[in-house]
């Protein structure tokens, strides 16, 4: 179903006046654990247990005026269900003093352990006890980081997604952040969480979202990021990152604040080397501005608040060895190309909605819509402006929480909410009548594009939530139950292109350079989709064995279906009209079993030890049937030697039969298989760690992390079997320059092809199967943590992953053999800080350094009879290392103070401040590109802002 345009922007200036007005729509549902507690004993001066004290707990985060909490026989109280803030704690009890806790600091998640001890008063008296906030939760096993509002506000970031991980022990970025990315270039590319990708999840005030999205963490409060030890509410393994929307309040509060950045004030980190390899500039701004403005406070005190929160972003970028036109000799990659910038804007609108109902009744609505356009997205060194596309991406969320509590002991959730999107992938006008091109030797595409199957495609996907908890303290006992079901689902519609819907191939030929080798077909116009529905429950003990001792254990039940539903396909250029029938691509169901133990050593709540396992059931994602849909875009390759040298495709050219001798391969999905054993995959993780408060306001942790992944899933051609490849064609290694007879040639490769009986659209067909090996890596980390104090605070910590990768897991021909496995020592540093100098003059700063990436050299081999070209691996992985990528960013801010609490700031950032330019990816395919860099760190760039706030 197509969408206008217009009717996308009447719907988010719809949002956005429902943000204007303080109002929150549809809703959604929680994910995780977004609450914190307080939790401790009471005792006399004796350590005898006090029953009967009266514990009140006041905040300003808090939509009553108080709780209060009566301790049990063994002296115990807790509070439960706490948002993020500062508290303070009383304690009354007839004939002794009372005892005020005051300014604790509670993150997202944490479980501040508050022990007392209440002597015995001569005369009515009062001891008030502030800064004293625990920093070491002895009580929680699972692992992982807050990054609270003050570290995103002081740190200079861009506040992407890149930048949370920047700032996360554990995690290590897979690009360098840009300052001033937005829309995709916002995205997380890559990154790994305790040396293992993939499975993680984002989340926004608990709505779950696509990977593929931008949030936008202005309107954050805290980042809270799960990293390791996760409970039975934790989905899947890998990092699970939940940005923690801030909420009105009794007072009125907002900020609006303004960043900008401009190329003349930008230093350049293009050296001889980059500009050797045909490099004028290299990825960094033009001119960015981003402003940021937020309301929130109350409608009615106490019971009903309001937040409000609008970002508008531009730019425009330079990517390195970008081209926006080939120049006077009308060739790419070559010195007179003429650089490119591509522009890109993003806007984004936030509303949310506290209602207390009643004391013990509570209701939350969020709505969050955005518009995201990248005008020349795709763009690269080797995929000039007119194989770009236009993305204009549309994201909504929306939820609705229902919170009630029934007495002290008994708390209850539900939840429902939605997740959507729509995409607009356009082609550029200069490409609009150009087929597209790919030369196989520089790597260079021109034309349409048709590399990532999106030119003028429109998607949407859906994500409806329903989430639901109880839980129950009983004795010693912390119980809760759970429950998880979302519906996802995708569609995809791609239309005919009107240069043709194929692409055509050129390769150096006989030494003569771009000559047709071969043509791309794809079977559009498409209309195909994939669907997943998914179940889970949970049950979770939090049992105190004793005073130092807490045991953490669970089991989650998770089911996946997943499904193509029913389509019909339009006749095309080169594919039949067709009915296809809903297919079911497989259900799976399986328990995972958690468990964590916290050993408080001394008994002062400082030193603490904690070990967990968790058995982690892998999420097949709302794409993973669309495999198996015969409604996809799907690529057919044939021979093709351009015979009337016309430079395009004619009817005719190309015996299209899939039986034929021009065929070189054939998709798959003509011939899916659907395995009835294929198995969920699975990650077991263990952790251990030591926790300890050195100081006030200091921490330390010790870390040790493995995770195995189980039964990972590869795609098989099971109709060629290994057997099949039984002919043998020796080669010469032209070495890196891609030239045999030159003087860095290597020896020769044995390249296996196919017998020819195995030939043709018959045995080409795809089936998924579970690996046998596991993938695992091992992690150290060290971490030392100073929170907010005596004006300054910092944080640091050193990672050290072995990793265990198979790169080939289930060899398809004796050509998988070369050099399957990834076994590199990656490592991490990076240090945070701020210190707040006299005249309210903070400086602060973010320092990373991280390993070089590593590489493999590859060459493409051409002309093998019924392969065609094999691409094969020359050396083991990790042979070919950039070096370490080392990155600061520094800031200096002044705050002038006015009158009721108003504040007007000016801040300074030099991002990259060590103007590096070392690479983040690198090509090591031999030819004549070998060694070229393709993603670098930006310049070092000088970025202004002003803010105002109340």
């Amino acid at each position: 179903m197509k969408i206008s345009v217009s009717s996308l922007r009447a719907r988010l200036l719809t949002g956005c006046l429902l943000v204007a007005l303080g109002l929150a729509g549809n809703a959604n549902a929680q994910v995780g654990t977004r609450s914190g507690s307080i939790a401790g004993t009471v005792v006399d001066g004796t350590r005898a247990a006090l029953p009967g004290v009266t514990v009140t707990l006041t905040s300003p985060a808090l939509q009553v005026p108080e709780v209060t909490r009566i301790s049990g026989g063994a002296g115990e109280y807790q509070f439960t269900d706490l948002p993020l803030g500062n508290y303070r704690l009383t304690f009354d009890l007839p004939g002794f003093t009372r005892l005020i806790r005051d300014d604790i600091t509670l993150p997202t998640g944490f479980a501040a352990r508050i022990d007392v001890v209440l002597t015995v008063a001569s005369i009515e008296e009062t001891v008030t006890v502030r800064g004293d906030s625990p920093i070491v939760d002895v009580t929680n096993t699972r692992g992982g980081a807050v990054l609270n509002n003050e570290i995103l506000e002081t740190v200079p970031t861009s506040k992407t997604i890149n930048d949370m991980q920047a700032l996360t022990p554990g995690m290590v970025p897979g690009a360098p952040s840009q300052i001033g990315q937005i829309s995709f270039g916002a995205l997380a590319s890559g990154y790994r969480s305790y040396g293992v990708s993939g499975q993680e999840r984002v989340s926004i005030d608990g709505i779950n979202i696509q990977n593929n999205e931008a949030p936008d963490f202005a309107s954050a409060e805290e980042v809270v990021t799960k990293t390791f030890g996760g409970t039975a509410d934790t989905p899947t393994p890998g990092a699970q990152i939940e940005l923690v929307v801030k909420s009105g309040g009794n007072q009125f509060h907002g900020r609006y604040k303004e960043e900008d950045t401009n190329h003349r004030f930008d230093s350049k980190n293009v050296d001889d080397r980059l500009r050797a390899q045909g490099i004028s500039v290299g990825d960094s701004l033009w001119q960015s501005h981003d402003f940021v403005g937020d309301l929130g406070g109350r409608i009615v005190r106490d019971k009903l608040w309001f937040y409000g929160a609008g970002r508008d972003q531009s730019n425009t970028l330079t990517v390195a060895g970008y081209s926006k036109a080939p120049g006077a000799d009308g060739l790419y990659g070559t010195a007179d190309d003429i650089s490119g910038r591509p522009p890109n804007t993003n806007r984004e609108a936030t509303g949310k909605a506290s209602y207390q109902a009643t004391k013990s009744q509570r209701i939350v609505g969020l709505y969050n819509a955005s518009l995201s356009d990248n005008k020349e997205a795709l763009a690269s060194r080797f995929q000039p402006r007119e194989s770009t596309q236009r993305d204009r991406y549309y994201n909504w969320r929306a939820k609705v929480d229902w919170q009630g509590s029934f007495g002290s002991k008994l708390l209850a959730t539900m939840t429902y909410g939605n997740s959507w999107y729509l995409v607009h992938y356009e082609t550029q006008p200069e490409a609009q009548t150009r087929p597209a091109t790919l030369d196989r030797e520089t790597q260079i595409v021109t034309g349409v594009n048709f590399s990532a199957n999106q030119s003028d495609v429109q998607r949407h996907r859906y994500n409806k939530q329903w989430n639901g908890t109880i839980s129950y303290s009983l004795s010693s006992h912390d119980l809760k139950t759970g429950f998880n079901v979302w519906r996802q689902s995708t569609q995809t519609d791609a239309p005919s292109l009107a240069p043709g819907n194929y692409q055509l191939v050129f390769d150096r030929v006989g030494g003569v350079a771009h000559q047709p080798v071969q043509i791309n077909i794809w079977n559009r116009p498409t209309g195909g989709g994939s669907n997943l529905n998914y179940y889970a429950g949970y049950v979770m003990d939090g049992w105190r064995i004793s005073r130092r001792i807490t045991s953490n254990l669970g089991l989650r039940w998770d089911r996946s279906v997943a499904f193509v539903p029913e389509s019909v396909k339009p006749a095309g250029p080169f594919a039949a009209a067709a009915t296809f029938p809903r297919i079911e691509a497989g259900k799976w169901a399986n328990v995972a079993p958690r468990a964590g133990v916290a050993f408080d050593l001394t008994g002062n709540n400082k030193n603490v030890v904690k070990v967990t396992y968790g058995w982690f059931n892998h999420d097949f994602g709302d794409g993973f049937a669309g495999t198996y849909d015969k409604n996809a875009t799907n690529t057919t390759s044939y021979r093709w030697t351009d015979p009337n040298r016309n430079g395009n495709y004619d009817p005719g050219e190309v015996n299209l039969s899939l039986t034929g001798a021009d065929l070189i391969s054939a998709p798959g999905v003509t011939n899916t298989i659907i395995n009835p054993d294929l198995r969920q995959p699975h990650t077991h993780e263990i952790s251990a760690s030591y926790e300890r408060e050195l100081a006030s306001a200091v921490s330390m942790r010790v870390l040790y992390v493995y995770q195995r992944q189980v039964g990972l899933i590869q795609t098989i051609n099971p109709l060629r079997p290994y057997d099949a490849f039984d002919t043998t064609i020796v080669r010469q290694d032209p070495g890196p320059d891609g030239t045999a007879g030159t003087a860095d040639d290597g020896g020769t490769v044995t390249i296996y092809d196919y017998n020819s009986a195995y030939r043709g659209a018959n045995f080409e067909g795809q089936e998924r199967v579970n690996t046998d090996s596991a993938d695992f890596a091992n992690s150290f980390e060290a971490m030392l943590a100073r929170r907010s104090s005596d004006r300054w605070s910092t944080m640091t910590s050193m990672l050290l992953t072995k990793t265990h990768r198979a790169l080939s897991s289930i060899p398809q021909s004796p050509n998988d053999l070369y050099f399957p496995l990834d076994t590199t020592l990656g490592w991490s540093y990076r240090l945070t800080g701020s210190y707040r100098l006299p005249y309210d003059v903070n400086l602060s700063g973010l320092y990373t350094l991280l390993n070089g990436v590593y590489g493999q050299r590859t060459y493409t081999f051409r002309s093998i009879p019924n392969l065609s070209t094999r691409s094969i691996r020359l050396e083991p992985y990790g042979d070919r290392t950039a070096a370490a990528r080392p990155n600061l960013n520094i800031r200096a801010a002044k705050t002038l103070r006015l009158q009721s609490s108003r504040n007007l700031s000016f801040s300074f950032d030099a991002i990259n401040a060590f103007n590096s330019n070392t690479p983040w990816a690198t090509t090591y395919v031999s030819g004549p590109t070998f060694g070229y860099a393709t993603t670098i760190a930006g310049p070092r760039t000088l970025r202004f802002g002003i803010a105002f706030s109340f």
